[in-house]
């Protein structure tokens, strides 16, 4: 997206007081902001919650590959794990489904290989250039995800891993919040739940049936 021709970015300085939207030049300024633009993804995120985050991805012989950089918390050590990818991949609800489960699956595999937080969305990271974190950069060359998938190993999930009832329950892969709409989407626009509601105009109603599905 663009604002008065120039890029715009999500970011924020506090998660807490919520992300906004905003030029890039504000953006990289700002603590954290989105790890990849809205339609395509070349950053691959882990959250490792862990005091030990940064020795996590150091210990990556015959475990997982380098992360290319860690944006690591100083006060408790947390840190972010970043992979850069070769080629993007788009992630629109018009992308192929194949590259998108794939990806997933990679980053679902990266997140096994250093415990990393199950819950994370991957829509913000860490902004490495600013002065909160000590980043580390490991691993100068990006990656194919079938280089990643290769030094994975036993780290990668099954291929019937999305189908799960464990993942369906809680759809983190390359981000929950975006897995959450796109289902709540399909379920909110269904007949069924139109004709009960789209004939006597019931706007409130609907908005309760939805957020309860949602929940």
């Amino acid at each position: 997206a663009e604002r008065n021709g120039q890029r715009c970015e999500d970011a924020t300085d506090d998660l807490l007081l919520g992300v906004y939207r905003m030029p890039r030049p504000d953006a990289l300024d700002r603590r954290y902001l989105e790890a990849n633009p809205h339609a395509l993804s070349n950053l691959l995120v882990v959250d490792v919650d862990e005091p030990d985050a940064a020795l996590r991805a150091l210990s990556a012989n015959g475990s997982h590959p380098l992360p290319n950089a860690v944006v690591e918390n100083p006060r408790n050590g947390h840190a972010h794990l970043h992979w850069w990818l070769r080629e993007p991949f788009p992630r629109t609800e018009y992308a192929r489904r194949k590259p998108l489960a794939y990806a997933a699956a990679v980053t679902e595999g990266l997140r096994r290989a250093v415990d990393g937080d199950i819950g994370y969305s991957g829509l913000l990271t860490k902004n490495p250039v600013h002065p909160s974190w000590s980043t580390h950069w490991l691993h100068t060359e990006p990656y194919d995800l079938g280089e990643l998938e290769a030094e994975l190993g036993g780290n990668m999930p099954s291929t019937r891993w999305l189908h799960t009832k464990k993942r369906l329950a809680d759809p983190s892969g390359l981000g929950r919040n975006c897995a959450i709409f796109h289902e709540a989407r399909q379920w909110a626009t269904r007949p069924g739940l139109m004709r009960e509601y789209l004939p006597t105009q019931d706007s409130e109603g609907l908005a309760r049936a939805i957020s309860h599905e949602v929940h």
